[in-house]
């Protein structure tokens, strides 16, 4: 609820480090969007002005 309440904050990518799951909140017209990323499927999913990351590159070299 921190980040959401900051008011030029667009987007909020928390990363799990028990699970292979990745979460985007993303602020569109002043309302809060969830996207959970549960599968390397999912990739790439990230773009976020000049910068895109796939959803294996978050868990690069991690066993679960």
């Amino acid at each position: 609820m921190f980040y959401k309440a900051l008011p030029t904050l667009q987007h909020i990518v928390p990363a799990y480090s028990d699970q292979r799951r990745v979460e985007h909140y993303l602020r569109e017209d002043g309302e809060w969007r969830f996207e959970p990323r549960v599968a390397a499927k999912d990739a790439p999913w990230l773009k976020i002005l000049a910068f895109q990351i796939g959803f294996e590159d978050v868990y690069f070299d991690l066993a679960f």
